[in-house]
């Protein structure tokens, strides 16, 4: 459901004899990428998403994700009281990555158009922290995800007011910190973006 509703398609494996061949149990619990990557080449997938679910009593269930995107892995959990609303949560903090990383650039005449780069992301509850923390500035008017790296994200805003306007939004809260420049970042240069690079890390 999660996945119509962001209108992401979604297939499922056969669970075939290839399937059955290629995969095993033990390869998903396992976090094997290379294995599950390899099973997964006959659906052509531009992702791939595994779970891992576990009753722990009645009423607890508890899943571990991991997303396969773009040569990178990213990990998350989820829980809840019944096996659907575990699923549910984990399905839906997938969707909004790939919702994002697939969304087209929208352009806007009437704002700026800048490019974001935040280190210290690691997780997923860090990409949701930065996703959200970027919708609640004023001066932000679209936030697209452009890259994700094992420890960075990139992001393609559209901002009203300039680059000034952002910087002074990002200034007044205590979520992001700057970054070092470009020739002192240790960060992957990144590749002819086309706007104004702004770089910040992730408060702790």
């Amino acid at each position: 459901a999660a996945a119509d509703e962001r209108g992401v398609p979604m297939l499922f494996p056969l669970m075939d004899l290839q399937d059955q061949s290629n995969l095993q149990v033990s390869d998903v619990w396992g976090g094997f990428g290379d294995n599950i990557r390899l099973a997964s080449e006959r659906y052509g997938p531009d992702a791939i998403m595994t779970g891992r679910l576990v009753q722990f009593g009645p009423d607890l269930w508890r899943a571990g994700w991991t997303l396969y995107l773009d040569g990178d892995e990213l990990i998350w959990d989820s829980e809840g009281d019944s096996l659907g609303m575990a699923v549910e949560a984990g399905v839906q903090a997938g969707m909004d990555v790939l919702a994002s990383h697939f969304a087209p650039l929208a352009g806007d005449s009437s704002t700026d158009r800048l490019r974001l780069r935040i280190t210290g992301v690691r997780d997923i509850r860090g990409y949701a922290r930065v996703k959200r923390y970027l919708m609640e500035l004023d001066a932000v008017e679209k936030a697209d995800l452009a890259s994700v790296e094992p420890d960075a994200v990139d992001y393609v805003l559209q901002v009203r007011g300039g680059r000034q306007m952002l910087e002074q939004d990002i200034a007044l809260s205590n979520v992001l910190l700057p970054a070092p420049r470009e020739g002192t970042d240790t960060a992957t240069p990144l590749p002819d973006p086309g706007e104004p690079v702004l770089r910040y890390r992730l408060r702790p």
